[in-house]
């Protein structure tokens, strides 16, 4: 048996948010509600989960690495790798 973390769900939750799939996002928030997953914890997840997709990407495009850039956000480098991926489906303006 394998448990997802809430910080899992909110990464998948927001990659099908930017590849526009309304339901799964949607079904993905229901079922965190579902858990027991409180709304403010899931918003507070979201914000920070955008947070760090903006100054991952803001970072690389200022010619950081993805290991200098993670020391500085305090995240491994792995997971700006994939904020700057996930980022890619967004505008800044949306993300900001």
């Amino acid at each position: 048996m394998c448990v997802s973390s809430p910080e899992l769900k909110v990464f998948e939750m927001i990659g099908a948010m930017g590849n526009k799939n309304t339901e799964k996002a949607l079904e993905i928030y229901r079922n965190m509600i579902l858990y027991n997953e409180s709304p403010f914890g899931i918003l507070a997840m979201i914000t920070r989960h955008f947070r760090l997709m903006y100054q991952s990407s803001e970072l690389i495009d200022m010619g950081e690495n993805f290991a200098s850039a993670a020391a500085k956000l305090g995240v491994r480098d792995f997971a700006v790798r994939d904020y700057c991926r996930q980022a890619k489906n967004f505008s800044k303006e949306i993300i900001l």
